[in-house]
């Protein structure tokens, strides 16, 4: 899905306003949400990093991702660096940052033998917390097989 987000200035108060759209059909895009803001409050914020600035349009209808937001901070900003009253566009494409690699996560052992080592690890710390636990005497409305039921033989 692809969503929209159109920057536009007003100058009669000087506000900034964030409109978002939602493609719900092949390039025809619905208004879902539009917020204003006043233009000094968020040249403050820009003044204090994009962090802030993207802190200070966020709103409780107004929510987007952080990577949405950070190129939607880099919109205002080119907008109040300039003099001129034109709106800025910036269309995002979710299957841009679902068709992205993913990277290996940093804790993958390397070898077998070090997988085989956090095994043991985890099969002894399990063995050492439920060790004087008699499972017989557990009060409970649970009861244990005797016989697993993989274990039947196929005479039936």
């Amino acid at each position: 899905m692809k969503q929209k987000y159109v920057i536009s200035r007003e100058a009669d108060p000087q506000r900034l306003v964030i409109k978002e759209y939602a493609e719900l059909d092949k390039e025809i895009f619905s208004l879902l949400c539009q917020e204003q803001y006043p233009e000094e409050s968020l040249r403050k914020a820009l003044s204090q990093g994009t962090d802030t600035l993207i802190t200070s349009f966020r709103t409780r209808n107004f929510y987007p991702t952080y990577a949405f937001a950070t190129r939607i901070a880099e919109a205002i900003t080119t907008l109040l660096n300039q003099d001129g009253e034109e709106p800025i566009e910036v269309v995002i494409d979710d299957s841009e940052f679902l068709n992205r690699r993913r990277t290996e996560p940093a804790l993958r052992p390397d070898t077998e033998e070090e997988a085989e080592d956090i095994d043991d690890l985890l099969d002894d710390a399990v063995e050492e917390e439920f060790e004087d636990i008699d499972i017989d005497k557990i009060n409970s409305g649970l009861k244990i097989a005797d016989e697993d039921p993989g274990d039947l033989d196929e005479d039936v």
